[in-house]
């Protein structure tokens, strides 16, 4: 895929460069991922089937107008799921900012991200921010970075019970924890099966502990 073209501007350009990294990072396995199969296990049949929506954002619009265009974006990935079914796992939408410095958008990024995480999860869905540089762990690898990515990005998709991963753990505040564990049993506690129930009571009791040590 072509990144620069004479004729496109720069949200296209910005775009194409987004999409790139998905085609040639997420949809692949990679040696420092730290478990087998691909770095978004749900990104190639999201990609193939034309479930990913790429949309630009102007940053100079700045956060007011940016957590507009989320929260009109997390209805509509709301309504797509509704008629779904087994596809909503697929369904994905991704705001590609331009038009500042990347380290203003990802500032910009970071703030409506912090405001906005916890109504995505009470709702069933996720909110990630990615870009360059990000130095978050992976999961499986310390050493790997999931969320660097060539450019900054915010992307939505509907919460899946792997996601009590990102949900609880170390990585996440004790406080939050507890909040995004009750919202995740509440969603899913019902239908758990196999491992699943004592995962999720597992990751409850660690976060209480969690919670406990750090008001002590």
């Amino acid at each position: 895929m072509a990144v620069f073209c004479g004729r496109c501007g720069v949200s296209e350009i910005r775009i194409a460069m987004a999409r790139k990294w998905m085609d040639e990072f997420l949809v692949h396995p990679h040696p420092e991922l730290g478990r087998e199969g691909d770095v978004c296990p749900f990104m190639s049949r999201s990609l193939s089937e034309g479930h990913a929506k790429l949309l630009p954002f102007d940053a100079r619009e700045g956060l007011t107008a940016l957590l507009a265009l989320i929260g009109e974006l997390r209805s509509e990935l709301e309504r797509r799921g509704e008629s779904a079914g087994n596809r909503r796992a697929y369904l994905t939408s991704v705001i590609v900012p331009h038009g500042l410095p990347d380290d203003e958008i990802v500032a910009l990024i970071a703030r409506a991200h912090g405001e906005l995480k916890g109504d995505f999860v009470e709702r069933g869905l996720m909110l990630g921010e990615f870009w360059p540089r990000h130095d978050v762990a992976g999961l499986h690898n310390e050493a790997f970075r999931p969320l660097d990515s060539p450019l900054p990005l915010l992307a939505m998709r509907h919460m899946m019970l792997t996601d009590l991963a990102f949900l609880s753990g170390d990585h996440v505040d004790p406080e939050a924890q507890l909040t995004y564990l009750k919202h995740f049993r509440r969603l899913f506690g019902d239908t758990l099966t196999g491992s699943w129930p004592s995962r999720l009571e597992s990751a409850e009791e660690a976060a209480r502990r969690a919670y406990d040590s750090a008001s002590i």
